[in-house]
């Protein structure tokens, strides 16, 4: 059936739910477009390792299916990037008379190198995409000029336009999430992660978020109830928790929404998880999230030294996330910390004390499992903007390289080397491997020692 617009998420992000597509999608459909979305990691499902051909094949299918006058891909991550301009280049391979559109955070502060370096790309939607989609579909349908379409990025005559910034839409006029707009059995496969708000209160150096956001805005705790609840009554499946940077524990909304979810603990998976910082706990929102089902806090610790972290712009002290994790931990709550290595003030003796912080929370159980990653200056921060003045410098826009979890990184400071940073990175990788081997031990010695009683 002809669709007005195709939406695609990259193979990159594997069973994790496109949230971003799924929305925009709904909110198109709901002013006047037929849109279809494609999960092409769903797609791809059957093929071990895909190649360019599978890709090919299953991108064809889809524009065979849908007829779009408009596609669109979401470049979630900078890694992800060279797999979103591949996926507009098929695209306009099988029909060149589409209007292709690419979105998401990594475009949205390199829109005009993205135009530049590749001729398959017609227009880059910058920040957020609802109402930016909307109103380029109604220009498009209407034959009017993209001039007239704030927010995006566009080539016209060889020329690279720049309309004004778009203002940030009201999330009052999104509905929730529309789960059907993709096959069900991936759908009831997907990792899905909800979202209470976007954008965030705190300005913490290495995220994009404030500048892609730009300010705080909740979601109503009507809109996550129905997520929660429409899963688990449709789709058999839970929402694995809230993913954003980091949820407001002493915000009205989260007190509104522990005390719904105190309803519906049926309907949360034994490990429902929140992201916090560890600054912004008390012992009364620990007690909402112990009673509500909230089991799992994951909290951005990112260094165990006060000298990095104030570089961070992250003020707290490790006295301060000490005592959050033991407060946690004392209610029964598993805390996932997460950590960042090599970013601006780190050096060796700095990664060093934090390495030990982290050894220290591990060996006093006061930090069940952790996520550690090298830091990366992405676009739209002010270590990509301006690298020099704070000791960066950037190896390879190659950014394939941007990956925080394998090889050395794409960038590195004058005091600590890619190759060190790495090395430290994989030293830290090895403790944390540790610590979950010799959780899955004890929980194994203690199941047999169970059997035995029972047994005997």
């Amino acid at each position: 059936m002809k669709k007005d617009v195709l939406l695609i998420s990259s193979p990159r992000l594997g069973l994790n739910f496109p949230r971003g597509l799924v929305q925009i999608a709904g909110f198109l459909q709901e002013n006047g477009c037929s849109v279809s979305v494609l999960p092409s990691a769903y797609a791809l499902r059957d093929r071990e390792s895909w190649t360019d051909n599978d890709l090919k094949d299953i991108l064809t299918c889809a524009m065979q299916e849908a007829h779009p006058r408009v596609v669109g891909v979401s470049n979630l991550c900078s890694w992800d990037h060279p797999e979103c301009l591949r996926i507009l280049e098929i695209c306009k391979e099988i029909d060149r008379t589409i209007v292709t559109v690419i979105g998401g955070a990594h475009v949205t502060f390199q829109d005009e190198v993205c135009l530049q370096q590749s001729p398959f790309v017609d227009v880059v939607a910058r920040g957020e995409g609802e109402w930016t989609m909307r109103d380029l579909m109604s220009v498009l349908k209407a034959g009017r000029d993209l001039e007239n379409v704030n927010g995006i990025t566009f080539r016209h005559n060889g020329i690279i336009i720049r309309n004004p910034d778009r203002p940030l839409g009201d999330l009052r006029e999104l509905s929730p999430l529309d789960f059907g707009i993709l096959p069900s059995e991936f759908v009831k496969q997907a990792r899905i992660h909800g979202v209470s708000n976007r954008g965030c209160a705190y300005r913490c150096t290495y995220c994009v978020e404030s500048a892609f956001w730009k300010k705080k805005r909740e979601h109503s705790v009507q809109t996550l109830l129905h997520e929660i609840l429409t899963l688990k009554k449709d789709y058999g499946t839970y929402l694995a928790g809230f993913f954003e940077s980091m949820i407001d524990t002493e915000s009205r909304q989260f007190l509104e929404l522990t005390t719904e979810l105190m309803k519906y603990k049926v309907f949360l998976p034994p490990n429902f998880y929140i992201h916090a910082r560890p600054d912004c706990i008390t012992t009364a929102t620990i007690d909402s999230m112990k009673k509500s089902g909230i089991s799992q806090v994951n909290l951005g610790v990112e260094s165990g030294s006060p000298t990095v972290r104030k570089r961070m712009g992250r003020f707290m002290s490790n006295d301060t996330i000490t005592e959050t994790c033991t407060r946690l931990r004392n209610k029964g709550i598993y805390v996932y910390t997460y950590w960042i290595i090599g970013h601006p003030g780190d050096n060796p003796q700095e990664a060093e004390i934090s390495l030990n912080y982290l050894n220290y929370l591990h060996d006093n159980d006061l930090s069940d499992n952790s996520d550690i990653m090298m830091f990366l200056p992405y676009p739209g921060t002010r270590f990509f903007q301006d690298p020099e003045k704070h000791g960066v410098e950037i190896l390879s826009l190659d950014w394939s390289k941007w990956n925080r979890f394998k090889e050395a990184p794409p960038s590195q400071l004058a005091a600590f080397a890619a190759e060190d940073i790495h090395s430290f990175y994989r030293r830290s990788q090895r403790r944390i491997k540790a610590r979950r081997f010799a959780i899955k031990l004890s929980v194994g010695a203690l199941t047999q020692e169970r059997s035995e009683t029972i047994t005997g």
